[in-house]
């Protein structure tokens, strides 16, 4: 197995986000269910995903966080962060991209970005 393939990576960053996050002690919450793009979050763990390939812009009202709580793209947790305002999370996903967030105190960025958890 080619561990340094990408689908590699972002399977191994997406399994330490879990197990960092442990969502299967929360209940699953549909977020935003529309015709391309899909939110859903297990506790402080929130994912959004699309299936455009168009730039996708727009603010999430309806998040796992209260207003304050800086929050992470667990792929980009150097250069995708933000804080939550009173309005929600503003996303943006750009060609078709997926993202997990998660808040920026949780255990993940405190381990190197999950290197601890994919063991």
């Amino acid at each position: 197995m080619d561990t340094n393939a990408e689908i590699y990576k972002q399977i191994a960053t997406i399994n330490a986000a879990r197990k960092a996050a442990e969502p299967w002690n929360y209940p699953y919450v549909e977020r935003y269910v529309w015709s391309d793009l899909f939110a859903y979050s297990f506790g402080d763990m929130l994912v959004t995903v699309t299936n455009q390939t168009d730039t996708q812009d727009l603010t999430l009202p309806y998040v796992p966080y209260a207003e304050g709580t800086e929050v992470c793209n667990v792929f980009w947790p150097e250069d995708d962060c933000q804080v939550v305002s009173k309005d929600g999370l503003q996303l943006h996903l750009q060609g078709g991209e997926s993202k997990i967030w998660l808040p920026k105190t949780n255990r993940f960025f405190q381990s190197t970005n999950g290197q601890e958890f994919t063991q």
